[in-house]
């Protein structure tokens, strides 16, 4: 056992030291005993000494192997209950930093938090559903994100609870990544160039399927002035429906789906919360919703890409393309898809599609695979190529589909009358010309092989509400 000056437990050392005292004492007096002058005296020393030494021995040994080890046990004890109360405290320390986390989430309206997006949203659907179902004007439901393919994949009953949410007056707002900034996320997460541009124009297809639009309205009439596209990567994916808010962060190098996900709800701030008015819901419905839609976010406008024949209306299923248009101030971003009719059943357009002529005889034209793109310029009276500008929409040689897209100068509706896709070699012509229009450059000239009506479609968008109907003898 030890026997080091600082040991707590003293009075072991002390019973040793006296012992030998005693032992060494006791001898003394055995051994001098005889010299004393006086038979009283020799036999009291004797007998002390007689008494001493034994009782040293004793003592040493009862304090190694009776008294010794009474204090090892107490010294572990003492320190198996220090060891317990550092535990004890710990434990009260987590306990106290628990009730403080639960108390701060109660205070910032923090409800729970998931490890993934697809596992946040099948508890979360039900609150937008609710939202959406409601008929008065307080109902919210609002969304936020670099695209919206990723709810649509995990929300089956997305586009029905759009839908609902439009016919029962909801404030349905939705907020995607401009397809010009998407490139960044692109680079990101490792996706291929115009990957995330398509999803967003994808998405916007697929809601605006879910809204009833006939020809010749725009197809994009009831759902545009809903969503917005903002100027710049996404940070988070938010949904908000009413008081509730789901949170998904977009890590730097991964999607955001695969990300951790915070569901929060309204409270009202209170204690330290209340001066900096930073309860999550209201922290992230200001700087991540209100200040974007209001301060860096433009709408959209989409058309059908119809020809080449101009007396076939054409629907959202049975077009030839989608063309796409994000108007800023001195610049417009421009998206052409062409993909042929979906009526069809192909996989793209084919390579020769029927075609009437200006003499009612039926032909086909065997189509090219690049177009250029061409905007007819009011100023100039003629059209403007943008090859340059957003180069040649090419076909896949399987597929039959393409797609060009990029920043155009000027300004879409004001300064553009017609979309039109080319042969580049001008081999290719339409053989019905356009008749009785107003501009000399274009009466009686071909009509582009594919092409959108900007002015008329522009006049329908500002003038008439709603739309239904559908017109064989309309143009474009």
């Amino acid at each position: 056992m030890s026997r080091e000056n600082g040991d707590p437990t003293s009075l072991e050392r002390w019973i040793t030291f006296i012992s030998i005292a005693s032992i060494i004492f006791g001898i003394a007096l055995v051994i001098i005993s005889p010299q004393l002058p006086t038979k009283f005296l020799q036999d009291v020393s004797l007998g002390v000494g007689l008494a001493l030494a034994p009782s040293g021995f004793i003592g040493i040994l009862a304090d190694w192997l009776i008294f010794g080890k009474l204090i090892e046990a107490l010294r572990m004890s003492t320190s198996t209950l220090g060891t317990k109360t550092k535990s004890l405290a710990s434990e009260i320390n987590s306990l106290r930093i628990s009730t403080d986390f639960l108390k701060r989430s109660s205070d910032l309206g923090l409800e729970m938090i998931y490890p993934n997006r697809a596992t946040a949203l099948k508890g979360f659907v039900s609150f937008m559903q609710d939202e959406a179902q409601r008929k008065d004007i307080k109902s919210k439901l609002i969304i936020v994100g670099s695209s919206i393919k990723g709810l649509l994949e995990n929300v089956k009953d997305m586009p029905e609870i759009v839908k609902d949410a439009i016919e029962n007056g909801a404030d349905l707002r939705i907020l995607l990544t401009h397809p010009e900034y998407s490139q960044y996320r692109e680079n990101q997460e490792d996706r291929p160039y115009g990957a995330i541009e398509d999803e967003i124009f994808d998405g916007i297809r697929k809601l605006e399927s879910c809204i009833e639009v006939d020809y010749p309205c725009p197809p994009g009439l009831k759902l545009s002035p809903i969503v917005r596209l903002y100027k710049g990567t996404p940070t988070c994916f938010m949904i908000i429906a009413g008081d509730r808010m789901l949170i998904n962060p977009y890590p730097y190098e991964e999607e955001a789906y695969r990300s951790f996900c915070i569901s929060v709800t309204k409270v009202e701030p209170r204690g330290s919360t209340a001066e900096a008015e930073s309860t999550i819901y209201d922290q992230y419905m200001r700087a991540h919703f209100e200040k974007p839609w209001e301060r860096n976010a433009i709408p959209y406008q989409h058309y059908w890409l119809e020809g080449p024949d101009p007396k076939k209306a054409w629907d959202r299923d049975s077009c030839y393309g989608d063309v796409f248009a994000v108007q800023d101030a001195g610049h417009f971003y421009l998206a052409v898809y062409l993909s042929g009719q979906r009526k069809a059943e192909v996989r793209g357009i084919p390579t020769s599609i029927p075609c009437a002529n200006q003499n009612e005889e039926s032909g086909f034209l065997v189509l090219p695979t690049s177009f250029s793109i061409g905007l007819f310029d009011t100023r100039s009276n003629a059209w403007r190529y943008l090859n340059q500008e957003i180069g040649l929409l090419n076909l896949h040689h399987e597929r039959r589909r393409g797609k060009a897209s990029g920043k155009v100068n000027g300004n879409l509706l004001n300064d553009y009358l017609w979309l039109g896709l080319f042969d580049p070699e001008e081999k290719v012509v339409n053989p019905n010309p356009l008749e009785d229009s107003p501009i000399e450059a274009l009466n009686g000239q071909p009509r582009p092989l594919f092409y959108v009506e900007l002015a008329d479609k522009h006049a329908l968008q500002t003038s008439l509400p709603v739309c239904s109907g559908k017109g064989e003898d309309q143009k474009g």
